[in-house]
């Protein structure tokens, strides 16, 4: 395939060189970087390839406005290419390659290895015309990461003299850090530098948020596929322009520290200015010569990046291998329906036949024996086709799993970390404002990947420790202090300016993540260690004891086939067990809602039932208390006919007995009236002539025996009464009438006890009363009354 692009890209030189080799491209033009081809490249580095596409795919994005755009058919694209070799190249395949993606220029690539030497060619074409824009063809390494890894690389190269080429401007700081890399850019430029990557990002988000809405509201098929992985890549964006703009505030106010010590610095001798240039040029000495050294274990994030593109070339096998395994069983496919449909519609043989001409039983059964044979002939010959089709790839695979494998062990491990330092432009520092209180300068220390800052952690250096020079003391003189305060001064000054003299090495290690989350990594961050580089000194080290998550996009599950079906069966058995799990702990949970439901249902229904005895109670006491409230209405008034018994004692064993009848009407509430008729005898009477108020001797009185002599009373009378309950009432009245012919008056207490239901009533009476001298005596009479009775009420 390598010579396939070289042909295609020298054909499309030859004929499109009359339209002009190159032209400038649209600042925001739609590209694609095809996945980069391979010739004689030994099949141990078949992952080369990967690696060369990432780091050129990452040039294009950092260092050009164009709009990157995923590959799509590029099974289709492969096979146009094909057309190329050996001059067939015509305009309308190409045309078609440029139908069948959206992109309007593409980006070959090809690593081939001749003569013991790596080389890269690079080629740019517009997809809508056939024009070459751009071909570079490298110089050869023996070293094939000199393709891609590290500052001046193959690739930073081509991407120079392709931004030339395209008509893309290139910042002075921009052309310093792909020929020597960022990290001996003064602090102005890398202020400069952070600033554009942050407004290209700015303008890669907007394109992609315009990419967003218009797949939000598109109705094709793809539109879901072609959004996410917008939104994927506008979020690893929108973490690089964090970075940068807080990259660019953090440089701006070490620029502007640093204009300020230089002024310091200017007010100081010469002497002092002399000693801070000679200290800065030693500690470039030294990290210049540390660098030429190639600092080991320096490029971790390097080697992961690597093994994610041998896990790429791996699933590329893998999905080759699935596409020719399908073709086959489609053709397989195809071969039983056609073999199948000649036997059973081959011509009739007489001996076939039946009178109208149709097949016979014993013909159709033996060319459907024979349909069969021939299926089971082809499908057999398939799986022998699939079996040969798997070794090579399957082979292939199990070495690029091994070597992955092998690689991981490489990445250093919490006991065996890997180390990178400050003079790399991974790891990069910030030294704050001196403190004169402490004698320290503060320290920021931050580790960045792709753009993107993985780590950061702080700390302060001591002066004496770093300088090895002890800080005055009070009595010292003004000379040693305005030495101590030159030296702070010019230490101020190499901080500020970037300049190397103090170094650090950070120890860290990348574990990979178990295999049910692929291209994922836990970072460890275990020590820091810091050097004053011009006196070769270690001046501190620190432990860190910081982790971190990382994750490599897109993933790849580079498990074999068989893996993945046993890793998806435990999955389903899992899932399949957290299921039960689930439906067993809501059948608990519906049996323990159902209990619940019951228990709340009997006492619902037994707090009904309690509502219900208490309103039933209440009720009755309700009624109770009309029927009270009724008997007290009834009581009050007392209106009744009853049978009446009186006992009159006179004294002097003068008594009446009479037995008669009342009646009686209330008047309201209280109150009542009611007439009395009684009829009796009496046992004697006397009289007494004489007015001595002494007891009588029998001179004085007068004995007339009546022998029985019968009585009749007649009275009227008028009284109250209260009831102290519903069966006791209590009655005060007065009684006047004739007794016998005589007038006579009485007052009475009654107490009474009744029945409000059957309406009866008993009670009880006394009276005290008062008769003229007529009535049975001489002389007037007081007597005393007792009365029983019996009758209804109402």
């Amino acid at each position: 395939m390598g010579k396939t692009v070289f042909r295609f890209l020298a054909a499309v030189a030859v004929l499109f060189a009359s339209l002009g080799a190159y032209s400038a491209v649209p600042k925001d033009a739609a590209v694609m970087v095809y996945n980069t081809e391979e010739e004689n490249v030994p099949k141990d580095l078949g992952w080369l390839k990967n690696s060369v596409r990432d780091r050129l795919s990452a040039n294009v994005s950092k260092y050009t406005d164009f709009r990157l755009i995923d590959n799509t058919n590029e099974k289709k694209v492969k096979e146009l290419q094909k057309k190329f070799e050996g001059g067939g190249y015509n305009e309308a395949a190409m045309a078609e390659i440029g139908n069948l993606t959206p992109a309007k220029y593409a980006i070959f690539s090809t690593v081939r290895k001749a003569g013991g030497k790596f080389s890269l060619t690079v080629g740019v074409v517009d997809l809508s015309t056939g024009t070459n824009l751009f071909q570079h063809v490298s110089e050869g390494q023996k070293e094939y990461e000199r393709l891609y890894d590290g500052a001046g690389c193959e690739i930073d190269k081509i991407t120079m003299n392709m931004c030339s080429a395209l008509g893309v401007s290139l910042s002075t700081e921009q052309r310093w850090v792909l020929q020597h890399g960022e990290s001996d850019l003064s602090s102005d430029d890398r202020q400069r530098l952070a600033e554009q990557e942050a407004a290209r990002y700015k303008e890669q988000i907007a394109a992609l948020n315009k990419e967003i809405s218009v797949s939000s509201t598109s109705s094709e098929l793809s539109a879901d596929s072609v959004r996410a992985k917008a939104e994927a890549q506008r979020a690893i964006i929108a973490e690089k322009l964090r970075t940068a703009e807080e990259k660019s505030k953090r440089l701006a106010e070490e620029n502007k520290k640093a204009l300020e010590y230089e002024k310091i610095l200017n007010e100081k001798s010469a002497k002092v200015k002399e000693e801070r240039d000679r200290l800065a040029r030693e500690a470039q000495e030294k990290a210049e010569k540390a660098r030429s050294k190639k600092l080991e274990n320096a490029s971790i994030l390097s080697q992961i990046r690597i093994i994610e593109g041998k896990k790429q070339a791996l699933i590329g096998i893998r999905d080759d291998l699935h596409e020719r395994l399908n073709e086959i069983d489609e053709q397989a496919q195809a071969d039983i329906e056609t073999e199948t449909d000649k036997i059973m519609n081959a011509p009739l043989k007489i001996g076939d036949r039946k009178q109208d001409g149709t097949i016979t039983s014993d013909a159709l059964i033996r060319r459907q024996n024979a349909a069969k044979a021939k299926k089971i002939e082809i499908l057999v010959q398939a799986e022998k086709d699939k079996e040969d089709a798997s070794t090579k790839p399957k082979s292939t695979m199990d070495d690029l799993r091994k070597g992955i494998y092998a690689d991981y062990a490489l990445l250093g491990t919490e006991k065996k970390p890997r180390t990178v330092s400050s003079l790399s432009d991974e790891l990069q520092l910030s030294v704050g404002v001196w403190d004169g209180e402490s004698h320290k300068w503060p320290v920021n220390v931050y580790l960045y990947s792709d753009n993107i800052l993985l780590t950061q952690t702080s700390f302060e250096i001591e002066y004496t420790q770093f300088t090895g020079n002890a800080v005055p003391k009070i009595e010292d003189s003004d000379e040693v202090w305005d030495d101590y305060s030159d030296a702070v001064a010019m230490y101020d000054s190499l901080f500020s300016r970037g300049d190397k003299i103090l170094v650090c090495e950070m120890d860290y290690w990348a574990e990979p993540k178990d295999e049910d989350h692929p291209s994922e990594y836990k970072f460890g961050f275990s020590k820091l260690r810091v050097y004053n580089n011009v006196r070769g000194k270690n001046v501190s080290e620190m432990s860190l004891n910081s982790k971190r998550d990382f994750s490599m996009t897109p993933p790849y599950d580079i498990r074999t086939d068989e893996q993945i079906a046993e890793a998806n069966r435990k999955e389903a058995e899992i899932k399949a067990l957290e299921e039960k799990r689930l439906a067993a702990e809501k059948a608990r949970q519906d049996a323990k809602d159902e209990v619940a439901r019951i228990k709340a249902e009997r006492e619902y229904r037994e707090e009904q039932e309690r509502i219900a005895r208490e309103e039933e109670k209440a009720e009755k006491k309700r009624q109770k208390e009309i029927e009270r409230e009724e008997a007290r209405r009834k009581q009050h008034g007392r209106s009744s006919i009853l049978l009446v018994g009186d006992f009159y004692n006179y004294g002097d064993d003068n008594m009446i007995l009479a037995g008669g009848l009342m009646i009686t009407k209330k008047l309201g509430k209280h109150f009542y009236w009611g007439l009395n008729l009684t009829g009796g005898f009496n046992t004697y009477i006397y009289s007494q002539s004489s007015d001595s108020k002494s007891e009588p001797s029998p001179d004085d009185l007068s004995y007339k025996d009546l022998g029985g002599e019968t009585t009749l009373t007649f009275t009227g009378l008028l009284g109250m009464n209260w009831c102290f309950d519903e069966q006791i009432r209590v009655c005060l009245d007065g009684e006047a009438g004739l007794v016998n012919d005589a007038f006579g008056l009485c007052g009475s207490l009654t107490v009474e006890w009744f029945s409000p239901s059957v309406g009866w009533v008993l009670f009880g009476r006394y009276g005290v009363g008062w008769t003229p001298s007529e009535c049975y005596t001489e002389q007037e009479r007081f007597f005393d009354k007792y009365s029983i009775g019996l009758g209804i009420t109402w």
